[in-house]
């Protein structure tokens, strides 16, 4: 597992340890968080080594790929980096994993590849607007190319995944870290820009979902995961925020920033992103049970 110190990765590896008998993390990060799994072991580097360790990938069945260079304001100002890592490298690490002969890759893209769209499902229109759809995209479209019935693959298309292990750049933890700050949630733009939010919790359900039907699976597999039972506008999540932490005793104001003060802009802000869950509520019988309240009073 690459990236498995990140986000996803924390909440991973507890179910993927109980259901594989060894798991390596491979991870630039500087420690591994753990190191009471008999059956973990942590590997410190960067995931485009591996390219030239085939023999830790020859030893191992499966590929999951969650490493990626993260952050909207990360990667517009580092169209380079963005492009490289999770584009180039990252076909470059399945090339290898078929070469060593192994089974299977589990891939972590992202529903930026979308870019505006509401009920989108995997046959929808494709249309990134960023550096980091664009590279998820290519790293999708390599991975498919390469797969065959010895060599599966799975890209999952995540939706605004969030929880409390989180980076604080992304929306709903920034909201949460503006709040227990003191300072105003910021909300860019009109705040009418809509999303579907998806605790973490639900999705690495059904990334153990797909581990589990591995089998019966076709050569490549394209499956949106997410939560579609409550879309709401951004500047409607900054209110629940601000609603969740009176409760906690916050007194949180809201503040709008003019989308032309964001790495953004305008031009690339994504205005409408709802996923539709029905090919992964067929196929592996997921059911997102977080509600966006209880996931968002966790923070506190």
């Amino acid at each position: 597992m690459t990236g498995g110190n990140g986000f996803i990765g924390r909440s991973l590896i507890p179910l993927i340890s109980r259901l594989c008998a060894n798991v390596t993390i491979v991870d630039s990060s500087s420690a591994s968080v753990f190191a009471g799994y008999e059956n973990v072991t942590y590997e410190n580097y960067d995931f485009l080594h591996l390219v030239n360790k085939p023999e830790l990938l020859a030893d191992h069945d499966v590929l999951i790929h969650l490493a990626a260079f993260l952050g909207v304001d990360n990667c517009e100002a580092s169209s380079t980096d963005t492009l490289l890592v999770n584009g180039i490298n990252s076909c470059s690490l399945f090339q290898a994993a078929k070469q060593a002969g192994m089974g299977l890759v589990l891939y972590t893209s992202s529903s930026e590849v979308y870019g505006d769209l509401v009920d989108a499902d995997e046959s929808s229109r494709v249309s990134p607007k960023s550096d980091y759809g664009i590279a998820k995209l290519f790293a999708e479209r390599y991975l498919s190319s390469l797969s065959s019935k010895s060599f599966k693959a799975v890209s999952f298309r995540l939706f605004s995944i969030y929880g409390a292990l989180q980076r604080n750049d992304f929306v709903i933890p920034k909201f949460v870290d503006q709040v227990k700050s003191d300072k105003p949630i910021t909300v860019y733009g009109d705040g009418t820009q809509l999303r579907a939010f998806c605790h973490v919790t639900d999705a690495v359900h059904a990334i153990i979902k797909t581990l589990k039907i591995s089998r019966q699976l076709n050569e490549y597999t394209l499956l949106n995961v997410g939560n579609d039972s409550e879309p709401l506008t951004i500047l409607e999540l900054a209110k629940l925020v601000q609603d969740v932490s009176t409760g906690f005793g916050y007194n949180a104001t809201i503040e709008q920033i003019p989308l032309s003060q964001t790495i953004r802009g305008a031009s690339r802000e994504v205005y409408k992103r709802v996923p539709n869950i029905t090919k992964a509520r067929e196929l592996l019988r997921y059911e997102p049970m977080t509600t966006l309240r209880s996931g968002i009073e966790s923070f506190f």
